[in-house]
């Protein structure tokens, strides 16, 4: 029997980052945080941890293993404004199926076992707070065979 299997609330995937925001320019600090979780590996690169009001980071978060990922939401600090059209899967442009306060979801059918990744990019607002870490996070619904459920991961870097 195949079931969805939503990672959503307690069990979403979250990864924090540092954004130290200063007047002058900053120069880009990437960091990137690797896991596994449910047969599942996942990696999270932030572009950069230290930008600048008005700077654009670009979040990606590649999944690999052996299903079929239907969903995926990139959650973020609502200071984070989304950059109008910049979502991709594997590299290739998606429309959002939705966009609310904090998240983005794009939805599909991507195979696990190409790695896809999963893109997008976001502009500092000046509301952001400084010298502070800005949670962000995954949640995604995939296919699994008899009905097995992964745990719940936790990441903060």
């Amino acid at each position: 029997m195949r079931r969805t299997i939503a990672m959503g609330g307690a069990f979403a995937v979250t990864a924090g980052f540092a954004v130290t925001l200063g007047a002058g320019g900053a120069s880009a600090a990437p960091a990137t945080i690797t896991w596994a979780d449910g047969g599942k590996n996942f990696t999270r690169t932030i572009s950069n941890v230290a930008p600048a009001e008005g700077e654009v980071v670009t979040v990606s978060t590649t999944i690999a293993g052996t299903d079929t990922v239907n969903w995926f939401e990139d959650h973020r600090n609502t200071c984070l404004t989304y950059k109008k059209d910049s979502a991709k899967v594997a590299g290739l442009p998606v429309p959002l199926a939705s966009n609310g306060a904090g998240l983005l979801r794009v939805a599909g059918s991507w195979d696990a076992s190409t790695s896809p990744t999963f893109e997008f990019q976001y502009v500092i607002g000046a509301n952001c707070a400084r010298e502070v870490a800005l949670n962000t996070g995954i949640k995604y619904g995939a296919v699994a065979s008899s009905g097995r459920t992964s745990p719940s991961v936790r990441r903060t870097w």
